[in-house]
């Protein structure tokens, strides 16, 4: 198992999708700090009522996380793993599969976790790559604060893989699976902040990607034990998720 694991992460690393998503996530984190440069003082004030912290700084996250790194990894878990297994259907190859000694749910288990931690070593180095670029680019930037989101968000980040990857094994076709996980992620992104602005954390328990952002509530006061929670509830949608995907695929026909 360990060696098809490194063996898939090698395959996904040589491929042009796996090339173009982290040119297009390190191109977005590069090219933001200029669209934010001279932000409407109107959307400063609001930030700071919104959230927590200096208002420039708070903005500039709330806008990273939301329209940046959000947008991007939603369409990244698509283009990455939208045909696990429905590729494989499409082109006669799943009784062969089928005949290795590595039973369906394994096979799709390791092909998604590989996956996961593709997409997650890109999203590691940007956030690095960030941590550098950013004091010189943004008024206020504290790379303690934004690397704590950042760890939290990739848990976020990276469930778009999950799902996209689960879906693709639930409908059994690629194209109706890739736009059914477009909606619910597009659904999940676009609501994600909808519990700050009506003041109801409720209304987000059940959106992996407001716990994602859900430090930015408390950015200047979160400790790294304030981290775990989000975490872990982020870990339980990506078992569940996945769990459900390796269920559909070993009652897969051949």
């Amino acid at each position: 198992m360990t060696a098809f694991l490194r063996q898939e992460v090698r395959t996904l690393l040589r491929t042009r999708r796996t090339k173009i998503i982290a040119v297009v996530i390190c191109y977005a984190l590069l090219v933001f700090p200029i669209a934010m440069k001279r932000p409407p003082q109107s959307m400063v004030d609001l930030a700071g009522e919104w959230f927590d912290g200096d208002g420039s700084f708070t903005l500039f996250m709330f806008a990273y996380l939301d329209l940046s790194m959000n947008k991007v990894s939603m369409f990244a878990g698509i283009i990455l793993v939208g045909g696990i297994v429905a590729d494989e259907r499409a082109r006669g190859e799943l009784p062969l599969l089928w005949s290795k000694p590595i039973t369906r749910s394994r096979y799709f288990l390791v092909r998604l976790t590989g996956a996961v931690g593709v997409f997650a070593g890109i999203y590691i180095t940007a956030t690095l790559i960030g941590t550098v670029y950013y004091p010189s680019q943004v008024s206020g930037f504290d790379p303690a604060i934004y690397l704590g989101m950042a760890t939290v968000h990739l848990f976020a980040a990276g469930y778009a893989v999950t799902l996209a990857g689960t879906m693709g094994v639930l409908l059994g076709r690629k194209i109706p699976a890739m736009l059914v996980s477009l909606l619910l992620l597009g659904t999940f992104v676009g609501v994600a902040f909808l519990p700050f602005y009506t003041d109801s954390p409720w209304l987000g328990w059940l959106n992996p990607f407001y716990h994602g952002v859900s430090l930015i509530g408390q950015m200047t006061t979160f400790t790294p034990a304030d981290m775990l929670a989000p975490i872990a509830a982020l870990l339980a949608f990506h078992i569940a998720t996945a769990a459900l995907g390796a269920w559909k695929v070993s009652r897969e026909e051949q």
